[in-house]
């Protein structure tokens, strides 16, 4: 039999059968994925655990539905900038000036790794979620200067996509930076 528990900000959903030991997290959209942290954060060990609140099923589906409006509505921005035409540059660092960090992140396909690292180097106790997206600013600035000095006019998506990707793995193996929150 699934509980439930929802994040302050009620922007997150989690789920656990205690039967099964099984713990999940909301994805929206009918979509749940395994959440690696969830026993602790259920047992209260994990330094998020304080935000988390257990609530009724009949409240669960409530908080599902208004994660599935954002899941929508993030989807549709996301394909409108996914068919937005490709304006030809004179130069890669002005394909980068063009497309924000964030949608190239996008276009490689990077985004799960990115949102993994996130998860990794940002303190999770902001309960505004402006606090939170402040937090990732430094990162995008951070790969934006990192993409205009290893790529070239003639970069490639795959190569692009291992720049990124390559840089993404350096950040989640370095962890959390101290204060939490700022891009090393």
């Amino acid at each position: 039999m699934w509980e439930y528990m929802v994040h302050d900000d009620g922007a997150a959903i989690l789920r656990c059968d205690w039967d099964e030991m099984v713990f999940e997290c909301y994805q929206g959209l009918g979509k749940w994925v395994e959440d690696i942290g969830g026993l602790k954060t259920w047992l209260g060990l994990s330094s998020d655990a304080d935000y988390y609140n257990k609530i009724p099923d009949e409240q669960a589906r409530e908080v599902m539905k208004r994660i599935d409006v954002l899941t929508k509505k993030y989807l549709e921005s996301r394909d409108t900038a996914k068919s937005s035409p490709i304006k030809n540059a004179e130069s890669q660092e002005e394909k980068i000036s063009q497309y924000f960090v964030s949608e190239l992140i996008y276009k490689t396909g990077e985004e799960d790794h990115f949102l993994e690292m996130m998860n990794t180097c940002i303190d999770p106790k902001p309960v505004d979620p402006r606090e939170r997206e402040e937090a990732v600013y430094p990162y995008l600035d951070e790969l934006e200067k990192v993409l205009k000095q290893k790529i070239g006019p003639s970069t490639t998506r795959d190569e692009l996509k291992r720049v990124i990707h390559a840089w993404i793995g350096e950040k989640i193996a370095q962890g959390p930076p101290s204060p939490r929150g700022k891009a090393n």
